[in-house]
């Protein structure tokens, strides 16, 4: 089976992380067939350079977009996928390394299960360097508690997704929602009835960002959540009681609570310690 990558790439990641991420990708045991990275606004002369090498090797694999302005992520997967050629999409982010067998197994799934839309994998978060896992990301696998996990939090880790371009077009495709443009999407394809399904290997190795607790905490961050609560109840995956709930949590956990204690209670409730190697 065939498949497009889907990339988006902005101004502050680094070269060495970009390089890393396309390579784990084109080392699959199964390479894709067709390749889209969306320049999301003018980059560093360094990341031009590792993007240029790239399509220099294999100018018919790449596809380069380039946007004149940085649009966000939403915006930058939306313009990237009207240019994938082929009908699945795997999601990569530039940062992150996809372990060596991630799309096989994937790729086996979707050909036993053409029903599913959306197929993603677990994630090990790493410091410093791929074999220091700190922790892991584990999401539900069937569709039932995909479902379920859906009203309360993020049921799928975008990074390791494969998924059906036409069913994600026929939603309207990636939203401008930022911190939240991956769980719109998969809010919009469940309330039409698409189905879902996680694999229980890891898929994806990500880099653990010490910046990501601060960028979901203030006013900003909250008023984008509320948006995401919304839509769940307008979808009606969500009652009147859930809502006001889910907005009280996110309101003491996004504005009230200390960082530290965020981090904290992070670490515990939405994480898992590592307990041996699970790759």
């Amino acid at each position: 089976m065939n498949y497009s990558v889907l990339m988006s790439v902005y101004h502050k990641e680094q070269p060495t992380h970009l390089r890393v991420a396309v390579e784990s990708m084109l080392n699959q045991t199964v390479p894709p067939s067709d390749f889209v990275i969306v320049c999301d606004g003018p980059l560093t002369e360094e990341l031009d350079r590792v993007i240029d090498e790239f399509k220099n090797q294999a100018p018919e694999l790449f596809q380069i977009v380039r946007l004149e302005e940085n649009k966000g992520l939403g915006l930058a997967l939306k313009e990237g996928l009207a240019f994938c050629k082929e009908e699945l999409v795997a999601r990569m982010d530039t940062d992150d390394i996809a372990v060596s067998d991630r799309m096989e197994q994937q790729l086996a799934f979707m050909s036993k299960h053409p029903e599913i839309s959306v197929v993603g994998t677990q994630i090990a978060e790493f410091e410093e360097t791929p074999d220091h896992i700190i922790r892991y990301r584990m999401v539900p696998e069937c569709h039932k508690d995909i479902l379920h996990k859906l009203k309360f939090a993020n049921p799928m880790n975008h990074v390791t997704v494969l998924f059906q371009k036409e069913h994600v077009l026929n939603v309207g495709s990636y939203p401008h929602h930022p911190g939240f443009e991956d769980y719109h999407l998969w809010t919009k394809l469940l309330a039409e009835g698409y189905l879902f399904h996680n694999l229980p290997h890891t898929g994806c190795l990500v880099r653990a960002d010490a910046h990501m607790l601060k960028r979901r905490d203030g006013w900003a961050y909250f008023k984008n959540t509320v948006t995401m609560e919304k839509l769940l109840r307008k979808k009606k995956l969500i009652s009147l009681w859930q809502y006001l709930v889910n907005i009280t949590v996110r309101f003491g956990g996004t504005v009230l609570l200390p960082h530290g204690i965020r981090k904290k209670l992070f670490s515990k409730l939405m994480r898992k310690q590592p307990l041996g190697d699970s790759l």
